[in-house]
């Protein structure tokens, strides 16, 4: 009896530590950070438009051309970087590029960095600059498999700080272990990176941010729930979206109402997902807000 004890107890901590390594070894990327947060105001519209025109002089005008110059706040001084976004017909036909400056004691312009303007975003800071996300793919062509890169300032440039091999759907499969051990603030961290991964469709994100929201739902973070739904599809072009993530969508928005006692605009949402794709459990939810209602 004793031996069997004995052996069960190392199976567990054996299990244990398998599970607590794999979790260890998850890289959880920085949150990101809207770009509109980062408009910064020190420089005039002359300024402005002076830097412009010295990055238009430096563009082959035949083959690119100038999009937009705006000027961000990326670090902890006062000072504005400046984010200059144009095509190149040469260098990259199908994409917009965007090129980030820093500017030196001279006002000159100082290259720190270049992106392609779909495939970065800005975010959370290591303590000094911000950090930068971008997409990328291994692999095939055909066959994708899309990654994400993180990029820390160096002091003279961004250069890649972390190349994690973690797919989107490895992120998913550890959310779903976690929520279902009901470790649910380990699965919103997993899910919440799943949602930052590339995806091939519209239909395969609304899916992970569906997972995201039934796990804040969990942990009582409602409106947070809320806004990642909301934000996360446009009802006038439901048909890029598959119908099933529609009416899970609308459901869990239902849910979310419900909670916060707000039985008319559940009782619209889960009215939608009937719509979208009825079902019996559906149905029955309009008929048990509706009886709350009267």
């Amino acid at each position: 009896m004793r031996h069997s004890s004995t052996l069960l107890l190392l199976l567990f901590v054996l299990l244990n530590s398998v599970y607590g390594q794999s979790e260890g070894e998850t890289y959880f990327f920085p949150k990101p950070i809207k770009l509109e947060s980062l408009k910064c105001n020190h420089l005039t519209k002359f300024e402005l438009d002076s830097f412009q025109n010295v990055l238009i002089r430096k563009l082959d005008t035949q083959y690119a051309g100038s999009l937009e110059l705006i000027a961000v706040n990326i670090d902890n001084d006062p000072k504005c970087e400046l984010i200059h976004f144009y095509y190149d017909r040469v260098a990259s036909p199908n994409y917009h590029l965007a090129d980030i400056y820093e500017l030196n004691e001279k006002r000159e312009l100082i290259l720190i960095g270049s992106f392609l303007k779909e495939n970065f975003t800005f975010a959370e800071s290591d303590g000094n600059y911000l950090q930068i996300l971008s997409e990328y793919f291994k692999g095939q062509k055909t066959n994708p498999i899309y990654l994400l890169k993180v990029f820390r300032f160096n002091g003279n440039e961004y250069e890649v700080y972390k190349e994690p091999q973690i797919t989107r759907n490895e992120y998913t499969k550890y959310g779903l272990q976690a929520y279902k051990e009901k470790n649910y603030g380990l699965a919103k961290k997993y899910f919440q990176n799943a949602v930052l991964m590339p995806h091939h469709n519209e239909s395969d994100k609304l899916h992970d941010i569906n997972n995201l929201a039934i796990t804040l739902i969990k942990l009582h973070e409602y409106e947070e729930a809320k806004l990642q739904l909301l934000e996360s599809f446009d009802e006038e072009r439901e048909d890029y979206y598959d119908k099933n993530e529609l009416a899970a969508t609308c459901y869990n928005l239902g849910l979310i109402f419900e909670k916060q006692k707000d039985y008319k605009e559940a009782l619209k949402y889960f009215n939608k997902a009937n719509k979208y794709k009825p079902t019996d459990s559906r149905k029955k939810k309009v008929i048990e807000i509706e009886s709350k209602i009267k």
